[in-house]
């Protein structure tokens, strides 16, 4: 979901953050990473403050305005965690992380306790991350609103494909076809619709517009 890779994202950066260097050096990798939830919503546009209004009964409103936003969150973040901690993860390495990777479980213990998110990676996956090559991740996408997923997933892959090397030099960073973007998204395919006699524009043309503007 959405709200699960804005959340993993937030961690791993941390997580990268906080052991790029020691791990250069050869140094014991920290696998537990952890921010204040008023931090994290700042980040996804939401006012965590309660303001001084002109009267006390608005002040009061607005206090209670905080705090039903802080319980509303703390009750997706909490859900979104427990999907987190169940992930496990096999796959096949290649090159330098030659070998196969087996039910490796991703995260050892997941928190959001007194106002700050905890998150603890599983030791043997904090290592092989924190080994891997830095990327880079839009923080602006975390505006972006989970139910409508298509705006999240054009802008982190355009993202992706902008920032790769390898694109870059060969002149393509800002070129791409709209079968590309499509095959990004949940949209479905023209063919598909074709068959079912569904008008393209309204369930293809307008919804990928309103996510790339």
């Amino acid at each position: 979901g959405i709200r699960e890779h804005q959340l993993l994202s937030v961690a791993l950066a941390q997580l990268s953050a906080q052991n790029h260097y020691t791990r250069r050096k050869g140094g014991m990798v920290n696998p537990s990473v952890s921010f204040r939830l008023k931090d994290y919503l700042a980040l996804q546009g939401k006012d965590t403050i309660a303001h001084e209004k002109a009267t006390p009964e608005e002040t009061e409103k607005e206090k209670r305005r905080v705090d039903n936003l802080l319980k509303d969150e703390r009750k997706k973040i909490n859900k979104s965690l427990n999907t987190l901690f169940k992930i496990d993860m096999s796959w096949k390495g290649a090159g330098k992380d030659s070998g196969d990777f087996e039910g490796v479980h991703v995260i050892d213990y997941v928190a959001c306790k007194k106002g700050v998110v905890t998150i603890d990676f599983s030791p043997r996956m904090a290592t092989y991350l924190a080994s891997l090559p830095l990327t880079q991740y839009p923080v602006s996408l975390l505006r972006c609103d989970p139910r409508d997923p298509t705006q999240y997933q054009i802008g982190l892959k355009l993202s992706q494909h902008y920032n790769n090397d390898n694109n870059r030099a060969k002149g393509t960073a800002d070129i791409l076809k709209v079968e590309t973007i499509l095959s990004w998204t949940n949209l479905p395919t023209p063919e598909k619709l074709a068959k079912n006699r569904h008008s393209w524009e309204d369930r293809i043309k307008e919804p990928m517009e309103k996510a790339l503007d």
